[in-house]
């Protein structure tokens, strides 16, 4: 699941698992995991596509449909949307 905490891990460490890996707090790896990093990525690049629209609607509703199926907070949807392509540009 993402959470809004977990985006912001991923902010601080620029993305970069590898600097996580080293550098991050033990509060910080029991927060997020290899699993949510990764799925933080595919976002990041799947909302990037939809922004420059390079795919499908079809493709997008599937998207959008991932996202609300990992978000703990579906009242967030918007927030964390925002967050990720905020995190777009630091990638």
């Amino acid at each position: 699941m993402i959470s809004t905490e977990k985006l912001v891990i991923y902010k601080k460490y620029g993305g970069q698992i590898d600097f996580f890996e080293r550098f991050g707090s033990s509060e910080e790896k029991s927060i997020i995991k290899n699993d949510d990093w990764h799925l933080i990525d595919g976002f990041i690049q799947d909302i990037e596509m939809i922004d420059k629209g390079l795919i499908s609607k079809e493709y997008k509703l599937n998207v959008e449909k991932k996202l609300l199926e990992n978000i703990n907070d579906s009242k967030s949807f918007n927030q964390i949307i925002n967050t990720i392509r905020e995190l777009s540009s630091i990638k």
